[in-house]
């Protein structure tokens, strides 16, 4: 039996604990054993949870460590002892107790998990820049990398200017479930006449919503009939919600908030948006393929998206959108990629 720890900050609501959820519902337990560890009991996730994951709670740094170099931190502050395990984990890749922890444990390999192009990331966000500053003493104790796309692998290598064994592992989704929760009932109104356009994520910079909402007031003005719903919150909330009463978007941009069963929102619309300033991985593209929405996003989002193609000019993609019959797909063939991925990584095969 091979013997896994997995350490996450949390299982709140974000792209990495269901990026989390759904690579533990891909193990085989009769071959794995999983410890996972977290740090808080936020558990919007954790009832989507496999029955044979074994979880802990174990306690934060003091919120000084959040400012001190991962070097300084592993001397200042003494961890517990978890036990031996074939494989430790890092799945967060950010906090410093998650890296701490699983270079603590004794196991005979070390990998850390890559979910955003950190390039991209350290451009955009200075506290990001301050924070690679910081951690990148940690980054050299891991003996793999798991990046979720081909864009995260390549952004890391020229970022950490290292050589170093970096994987692309795509992040499973669970089609099963999107396909039982696709026809329940929702809490929004949407006007099937209409032509309904959605986008999802974090009302955050990343994700580029003030770029989409500019975007759809010019298309909006070519199509009438457009509608777009963003699905989500965050710290943006305010700043979109001006930008949207400012164009007088008011009967034509909502900003939904966030929804437990998003795969029923998205059946019924006509097209999913995507105009974030950089990714990981973007699942809700996955999630809305599976559903058989056309996928409208910028060409320089292909890289963390295999085989999905960006669009040229993404005003006139919006405007040009049209209702037609969606065809859902089971994506089998997404799947058995992402198993195959897994078992070569715990090297089951």
């Amino acid at each position: 039996m091979l013997k896994v720890a997995i350490f996450q900050s949390d299982l709140s609501v974000g792209g990495i604990q269901k990026s989390l959820i759904n690579f533990l519902n891909v193990i085989d337990y009769s071959l794995v054993s999983v410890d996972l560890f977290l740090y808080q009991k936020d558990a919007f996730f954790h009832s989507q949870l496999p029955d044979d994951v074994r979880v802990s709670y174990l306690s934060k740094l003091p919120k000084i460590s959040k400012i001190l170099s991962f070097n300084l931190v592993s001397k200042l502050f003494r961890r517990p002892k978890l036990g031996e395990y074939d494989i430790s984990i890092d799945y967060n890749g950010y906090w410093h107790e998650c890296a701490l922890d699983a270079l603590n444990v004794q196991s005979k390999r070390k990998i850390m998990w890559l979910h955003n192009d950190v390039e991209k990331k350290a451009h955009e966000n200075w506290r990001f820049r301050l924070m690679w500053s910081l951690y990148q003493g940690k980054l050299r104790k891991f003996d793999e990398f798991v990046a979720v796309s081909v864009g995260v692998k390549d952004a890391f290598i020229r970022k950490y200017k290292r050589s170093c064994n970096v994987a692309v592992i795509p992040n499973r989704i669970n089609f099963e479930e999107i396909h039982i929760k696709k026809d329940e009932v929702i809490n929004l109104d949407i006007d099937p006449a209409k032509i309904n356009i959605v986008s999802a994520g974090r009302l955050h910079h990343q994700k580029g919503f003030d770029i989409l909402i500019q975007y759809f007031h010019q298309a909006s003005r070519l199509n009438p009939l457009l509608r777009l719903y963003i699905l989500g919150e965050g710290s943006e909330r305010r700043k979109l919600q001006r930008m949207i009463d400012n164009f007088e978007l008011g009967d034509k941009v909502f900003l939904a908030g966030s929804f437990k069963n998003p795969y029923a929102v998205f059946n019924r619309m006509d097209a999913f948006v995507l105009t974030s300033r950089y990714e990981g991985q973007g699942i809700v593209l996955i999630e809305a393929l599976a559903l058989g929405l056309p996928i409208l996003m910028e060409k320089h989002l292909e890289k963390y998206n295999e085989n999905i193609l960006g669009v040229e000019n993404l005003v006139s993609a919006m405007a040009n959108c049209s209702k037609k019959p969606k065809i859902s797909s089971d994506m089998s063939q997404y799947d058995k990629i992402v198993l195959e991925k897994v078992t070569n990584l715990l090297e089951l095969s």
